[in-house]
């Protein structure tokens, strides 16, 4: 029986964009609504908040981004503040290190405390996308022989190339891996020769058909290179 991932995955290759990169930031905003509407007033959520700081940047907005969100993200950014007001309370009124302790090498207070005010937990956002992520790519790898999902890729415009990185790392047959690659290869080859027709029509010399769907092809190879806008923000990548 085919998992709902399977199914997912299949659907979001007829759309445009890397496949797992359109599912993730759907997950992404699925996890941040739930936080808002189901775990605000956990005890157990906010503590973690506070231990991560927060979320990581990309998600932190992501999440002020949520409908009608705005107590939920004060209550939740509250307990953060908290935290930080906190820690910077408790070295009220402590002396400085010496320039001895300089001298020697040791940390300063205000790297102490520096420290202190950092995250010791990476985004909890980022920690689910990170498991949702594993699961696309287990499934991809486990359906990389079979015929419906290898003309599904062929006719999509494939993985960015984060993600058909992933991919490779866990497909150990070689036939299916060479398959995989001579399907990603032939969909990137196509992308490149709309780029170098782009590059001709832009030029004002240029007296053959109008721009087409290569116009927007500079667009598509920057999400193939880099992944799709907030996919890996630097806690995940």
């Amino acid at each position: 029986m085919k998992s709902m991932n399977y199914y997912d995955l299949l659907e979001a290759f007829k759309l445009t964009g890397c496949p797992l990169c359109r599912l993730l930031n759907k997950d992404a905003d699925h996890f941040l609504d739930t936080l808002l509407y189901e775990f605000v007033a956990d005890p157990m959520i906010q503590a973690e908040f506070r231990k991560s700081r927060g979320l990581c940047n990309v998600h932190a907005w992501g999440l002020t981004q949520q409908r009608g969100g705005n107590v939920g993200v004060a209550i939740l950014a509250q307990a953060v503040l908290d935290d930080a007001i906190a820690v910077l309370n408790s070295a009220s009124g402590r002396k400085t290190a010496s320039p001895l302790t300089r001298l020697f090498g040791q940390q300063s207070e205000g790297s102490l405390l520096a420290e202190r005010l950092e995250a010791g937990e990476r985004c909890m956002c980022c920690v689910a996308l990170d498991a949702h992520e594993a699961r696309y790519v287990e499934t991809l790898a486990a359906a990389s022989e079979e015929e419906r999902f290898k003309e599904a890729y062929a006719a999509s415009s494939g993985l960015c190339l984060p993600h058909f990185r992933r991919l490779l790392k866990v497909v150990d047959q070689a036939e299916a891996r060479q398959n995989l690659i001579d399907i990603q290869t032939a969909i990137w080859q196509a992308l490149s020769a709309e780029l170098e027709l782009f590059r001709y029509k832009v030029d004002p010399r240029w007296t053959g058909d109008p721009m087409g769907a290569e116009a927007n092809s500079w667009l598509r190879t920057t999400e193939v290179i880099a992944g799709a806008s907030s996919v890996f923000p630097s806690q995940r990548e």
